[in-house]
């Protein structure tokens, strides 16, 4: 996002989600321009995590890529992605 609200950012993404019985993918597109960011040269590595909360009724499910202990922001707990 750019500054420091990211809830104020709505670029220009595309998705695209899978549904299975005993999983869901999602594949998303959001260009490094968008963000305003220039892309990280080759072989750099970012820290990352993704995460997905819902309610349905009054139950709650929270999961992520990489699993987190207290919540989804625990930088310590992020995985890795190289860029290529």
């Amino acid at each position: 996002a750019r500054g420091n609200d990211p809830a104020s950012f709505n670029g220009k993404w595309q998705s695209a989600v899978k549904k299975t019985p005993g999983a869901w993918e999602v594949e998303l597109a959001l260009p490094w321009s968008q963000m305003g960011i220039p892309p990280p040269p080759a072989g750099t590595m970012l820290r990352v995590n993704l995460g997905r909360g819902r309610r349905a009724g009054v139950a709650s499910e929270f999961c992520s890529w990489s699993p987190t202990v207290k919540g989804f922001v625990e930088p310590e707990n992020f995985g890795y992605w190289t860029f290529q």
